[in-house]
């Protein structure tokens, strides 16, 4: 096992001379063969070594256990560090001492200078991994079991001993007469892990005695499946969604034409990208539901990935994007005048030769610009305000047409559906239909000699 542990670690660059390791050491098997494989592999290489030890709290012998490992440190002439865990919970005990122990790590590793952590997980625990992960469900990447190296801190975590079994570490152990000391809460089959250590993993050894190789295996085959479809999501994400300042647009042609298999790993992507900035999660149920919606003809719909953020489809578009709340504002305008309606919106009702009052900053680019001669005197103010249920628009002197049917035939997208004004008098007649059209109402006749033009200004 020596050799095989040396061998290994030289081929795949696991450590480098002058190399600051930190070694998590919790005094079990596991553990102490790493430390002691670890002096031997110092007394050939110029690696100098940190223990850091967890204590938990959780059992009579802990106390013992952290005392025995600092005299050991001390004796060997090891820096040793140690904190222990005083919040122990009966929820969410597992995740919450796993965090606790790699922050603690992280800490360690920054204060000494330390470029790696190395950790003792075995084949077995790579099997038990990939079962539990397994039995619950989930994406592509969530089921890579646990990798050899990865960055952490400033630096990296590495797992040397994943190519041995927990049968060959404790025979190496009863060879070298390690002390060690075993964890009686393994035996505990309340807990998931220990179920699957004791009655899964041992019968899938009865039925191939080679499970732990291809346990290894298989994680080391979806690690780079993961990696190499990533870098192909990353070169689609970079070419087809457009980042703006609250939500990200992606080409509908685009998504549409694409297998449904590329259509799944590029939204797994998409969402990983993107939400995680938001801090919110996307589900493996949701990414389904994703790919039953686009097979659909239906024009527009929504899913909800939090109470804030919305993957739409509105006809040919496609967008993640905060729900606008719209608010029951409504703005005064006046013949002759230009106002601000907010700081992305701005409509005047000028004489054309007036035009020139318009603030200049609306003539930048990245502001739209709904321009149409406009009637004189059809009112004495006029009112903006949000649509209502039930409106209708004026089309000719006799023909009127819900405004939500109007809408739907021109399919505006519902942001916009949400975001549009009504200019009305104080009687409630409809003038316009903002930035889309003016109705019968605002039709100017032959006789108007002064001609005014209603401009308003918008920018996305």
């Amino acid at each position: 096992m020596e050799n095989l542990f040396f061998n290994h670690g030289k081929d795949k660059l696991l450590w480098e001379t002058e190399d600051k390791i930190l070694l998590a050491i919790s005094g079990g098997v596991d553990s102490m063969v790493l430390l002691r494989l670890m002096e031997k592999l110092a007394l050939k290489e110029t690696i100098f070594l940190v223990v850091a030890h967890v204590n938990h709290k959780l059992r009579q012998e802990s106390d013992e256990e952290e005392a025995y490992l600092r005299a050991y440190c001390k004796r060997k002439g090891i820096p040793f560090y140690s904190i222990q865990w005083q919040q122990a919970t009966s929820f969410g005990m597992e995740e919450a001492a796993r965090n606790f122990r790699y922050n603690f790590f992280q800490e360690v590793m920054e204060q000494t200078a330390c470029n790696k952590l190395m950790t003792a997980h075995h084949g077995d625990d790579q099997a038990e991994t990939l079962i539990m992960k397994l039995a619950r469900g989930g994406s592509l990447n969530s089921h890579i079991g646990i990798q050899v190296r990865q960055p952490f801190s400033n630096g990296e975590l590495i797992r040397p001993l994943l190519q041995f079994s927990k049968e060959d570490i404790r025979k190496w152990a009863a060879e070298q007469s390690l002390v060690f000391f075993e964890d009686q809460t393994n035996e505990d089959t309340h807990v998931q892990r220990n179920r699957i250590r004791k009655w899964v993993v041992p019968e899938l050894k009865k039925e191939n005695a080679r499970l732990l190789a291809h346990a290894q295996q298989f994680s080391q085959q979806l690690e780079w499946a993961e990696a190499l479809i990533s870098e192909q999501m990353e070169k689609e994400f970079q070419t087809h969604v457009k980042k703006q300042a609250e939500s990200w647009q992606i080409e509908g042609d685009w998504l549409m034409a694409l297998p449904e298999n590329q259509q799944y790993f590029f939204l797994s992507y998409f969402f990983k990208k993107s939400l995680s900035e938001l801090q919110v999660g996307a589900k493996e149920e949701q990414l389904l539901q994703l790919l039953r919606l686009l097979k659909k003809e239906k024009a527009q719909w929504q899913v909800a990935f939090s109470n804030e953020w919305f993957f739409k489809k509105s006809y040919q578009q496609f967008s993640l994007e905060k729900n606008k709340q719209v608010t029951d504002e409504h703005h005064v305008l006046h013949y002759d005048e230009g106002v601000y309606l907010n700081d992305r919106e701005w409509i005047g009702i000028l004489k054309n030769v007036e035009l020139d009052k318009v603030p200049a900053e609306l003539e930048q680019i990245g502001w739209s610009t709904f321009r149409q001669d406009f009637p004189k005197d059809l009112a004495k103010e006029f009112f903006l305000r949000r649509r209502r249920d039930g409106e209708r628009l004026h089309l000719t002197k006799n023909l009127t047409k819900k405004v939500s049917r109007y809408f739907i035939d021109n399919k505006v997208m519902n942001a916009k559906r949400a975001t549009a004004w009504v200019l009305t008098d104080s009687k409630n007649n409809i003038y316009g239909l903002l930035p889309f059209t003016l109705s019968y109402l605002s039709i100017m006749e032959e006789t108007d000699k002064i001609h005014y033009v209603l401009l308003y200004k918008y920018r996305e």
